[in-house]
């Protein structure tokens, strides 16, 4: 549910980004160079999320706090050691 929402909002974000910047008196010469610009940071960003994602769960999950989120979806009881 999460993900369509994000893609939701991000849609509805390009859609009216050219009346957004229109109405907060960009140039009509600028804004199509303000909307690449606006989904040029957007898949930037999502490089970057992504790759940081990947790079630090590895990390994060081989702590306590790791363990304790993982348990419920593995069925363990971080309390009780590793008893289902």
């Amino acid at each position: 549910m999460v993900m369509v929402d994000n893609v939701l909002c991000v849609s509805q974000i390009f859609f009216y980004s050219t009346g957004i910047y229109r109405n907060a008196g960009v140039s009509e010469n600028a804004i199509e160079f303000a909307v690449v610009g606006t989904c040029a940071v957007n898949v930037f960003m999502t490089v970057v999320a992504v790759s940081r994602i990947a790079r630090d769960s590895y990390r994060w999950r081989g702590g306590a706090t790791g363990r304790a989120l993982d348990s419920p979806s593995m069925g363990s009881n971080p309390t009780r050691g590793n008893a289902a």
